[in-house]
This record gives structure tokens, sequence and C-alpha cells, in this order.
């Protein structure tokens, strides 16, 4: 069975102890990212953003494995960013997005 964080996934999606904890570090991650832009329209955007994100994610199950692709994709970008290499994160950047996109519209 698959695991996030070390709770295990139920029925396909994920206990609500691993989706809180998910939520709460993907939340910090994408806090941090925009903090560090210092960037006011980023940071309303985000907020916007993050508004339809939650209004849209009530009709969704979170399951293990998307919660996995996600957190790799986190992953990606902090490496890329870690190595100083701007290419690879921006690449890592729009990977994310488009994933993001397609999560969202329920396309996988």
């Amino acid at each position: 069975m698959a695991t996030v964080e070390g709770e295990a996934a139920t029925d396909g999606g994920m206990s609500s102890e691993s989706r809180r904890r998910l939520e709460k570090l993907d939340e910090q991650l994408h806090a941090k990212l925009i903090q560090s832009l210092r960037n006011p329209l980023v940071e309303t955007t985000a907020r916007r953003l993050k508004n339809y994100v939650t209004l849209i994610r009530l009709d969704r199950l979170i399951t293990a494995p998307l919660a996995l692709r996600t957190i790799k994709e986190h992953i990606e970008i902090l490496e890329a960013c870690k190595d100083r290499d701007g290419q690879r994160a921006e690449a890592a950047l729009s990977v994310h997005f488009q994933a993001a996109l397609h999560r969202i519209l329920g396309m996988v």
C-alpha cells in the first residue's frame, strides 16, 4: 500500500492526517517561493489562485499517487534552486504548473 509521510493511503485516497500534513507543506513551500520573489503583483495573483484552487479541490479526491507526483515536482524545483541552476528551475516550474493545471482540471 502506498504511503505519504508514513501514513497509509486508504481506498486510493489519503488518510485525513496525511492530507492535512501534505496541504500544510504545500502551502509553506508555495508561500516561501512567492515571498522570496518580493513582488506584490505575484503575491496578489497567488492569493487569488489559491482561493480558486481551494474551491476546485473541494470536489477532488487527493490520492496518494497524485500527492507523490506533486511532491516529486516540488523536489525537482527545490533541487534546481539548491544547485543554482536557473534553466533547470524554470523548466521544473513549467512542468509543475502544467501538471498542476491538469490535476486541477481533472485531466490526470
